[in-house]
């Protein structure tokens, strides 16, 4: 009885440990530089409107490059990002690659600072890139401080798996293990897979409505990221679908060896 009732709870435990597993890996993945700097630079091409700025910016910018002494800053008229700009990083630059500068900038800004490095005359938020809350969400999901909490929780959430793991091994017979292991790892992956393909669709949803720019944008930049749930939450509830096949098919077999030892002794 005390072995069935531990089971049960090392079971529940390590159903919450690794669903925290998952949905942290999911994190850490997501905001990994690699990831979330192309999808910042797509954002911040949407949240700034880079292309017409651009174009009614770009000769003045370089006018007032020319006579700017070397080394002087270069802020950048009405751009919502203080990119910290000189001389420099102006003077001579061809459109298309100072258009690429400005936004590897932007997308380092946001990535340091979310949607806090948006600022409008004086240094206040500004309201025009801020007023949707997804815009917030999606954008500051994607930060540096967030995925330095998800590698700590990622550690700390694996490690209690692992221990409660095998816990459940000592405490369930023969191929039970292995059953046991696949129904938790399904449990703990459908969250995390039915979370991402919910939020794609919501996502593919409003990016293809007609609503106010740049919401849709940041929607598409959304709904690309959210494949990395459905993805991984797909890969690990195919492995827990394995485990649980091979649990059930070994302790089939092993029922049938013993049959046959029985009846022949």
């Amino acid at each position: 009885m005390a072995r069935e009732t531990g089971k049960w709870f090392a079971a529940l435990g390590l159903f919450a440990a690794l669903a925290a597993t998952l949905i942290s890996l999911q994190v850490y993945q997501v905001t990994s530089r690699g990831v979330a700097d192309p999808a910042l630079r797509r954002a911040a091409a949407a949240l700034t409107e880079i292309d017409p700025w651009i174009a009614a910016n770009y000769d003045a910018l370089q006018q007032s490059a020319e006579a700017s002494e070397p080394g002087e800053a270069m802020p950048l008229p009405d751009y919502p990002l203080d990119l910290g700009f000189v001389r420099e990083d102006v003077a001579g630059v061809p459109e298309a690659e100072l258009r690429v500068k400005i936004l590897d900038r932007s997308a380092d800004a946001l990535y340091a600072d979310g949607t806090g490095a948006l600022r409008a005359e004086g240094g206040a938020p500004t309201a025009r890139f801020t007023s949707a809350g997804v815009v917030d969400a999606s954008v500051d999901l994607l930060r540096a401080r967030n995925h330095d909490a998800s590698a700590v929780m990622l550690f700390v959430s694996g490690t209690i798996a692992a221990l409660l793991a095998g816990a459940l091994m000592a405490l369930t017979r023969g191929f039970g293990r292995v059953t046991a292991m696949g129904l938790v790892v399904v449990a703990a992956s459908l969250p995390v897979l039915l979370g991402g393909i919910v939020l794609r669709l919501y996502m593919a949803a409003g990016s293809d409505a007609r609503e106010e720019y740049p919401r849709p944008q940041l929607l598409d930049i959304g709904e690309a990221l959210t494949w990395i749930p459905v993805r991984n939450g797909m890969a690990f509830a195919l492995l827990g679908v394995a485990l649980l096949v091979a649990g059930v098919v070994g302790a089939m077999v092993s029922r049938g060896d013993r049959l046959r030892y029985d009846v022949r002794s």
